[in-house]
């Protein structure tokens, strides 16, 4: 319960902490367990989100700093689920060409996040989805997904990416890099 009353509260400010300067979007995705919420904004994390929260109540979510609107949210025959990517792929514009000479559309051009997330919707469930993402994609990354019944980590099996994990009573936290979990008392 002590987490409960302040997971919106965590992910607000340990998306806040891995914001660097220049990034130029924001956004959370949260879940209740059933239904996923997601919010984006153009500008810097705080001001944008600080008199912005309610309705991202949940208890769990994802949140993204940088240079694109992120998380996506997708419907799709695996459920509703949302993605936070960081990273670069390398072979995008082959596997976007791919998808549209198979029918597929992009409603943002077929950048990396869209193209992740068609290819881990192509799996059995997400986790069969990210291994055969995995093996599609050339370049190195860090994902997230967040589906209602909990968040799947991933990262480019060459490990250029770092996904690590902190723990403090009644919560785990998954992030790119360390830098609020001691403000936020995760180890």
């Amino acid at each position: 319960k002590k987490y409960r009353d302040n997971f919106l509260k965590d992910l607000f400010w340990g998306t806040f902490y891995l914001q660097h300067l220049g990034e130029e979007y924001c956004g959370l995705s949260t879940s209740d367990g059933e239904k996923i919420k997601i919010r984006t904004h153009r500008g810097l994390f705080r001001p944008s989100f600080a008199e912005d929260l309610e309705g991202l109540e949940g208890k769990e979510g994802i949140g993204f700093c940088g240079m694109d609107r992120e998380p996506i949210r997708i419907d799709s025959r695996l459920g509703q689920l949302s993605f936070c990517f960081t990273g670069n792929v390398k072979n995008c514009f082959e596997l976007a060409e791919q998808f549209k000479n198979l029918g597929h559309s992009f409603e943002r051009g077929g950048d990396d996040i869209e193209v992740i997330a068609k290819l881990v919707t192509q799996g059995e469930n997400i986790i069969d989805g990210i291994k055969k993402m995995a093996n599609e994609i050339d370049g190195a990354y860090c994902l997230l997904i967040l589906a209602p019944e909990g968040i799947y980590a991933a990262r480019d099996p060459t490990g250029h990416w770092s996904l690590i994990i902190g723990e403090k009573e009644g919560a785990i936290t998954i992030a790119s890099e360390s830098g609020g979990f001691f403000n936020l008392g995760f180890k």
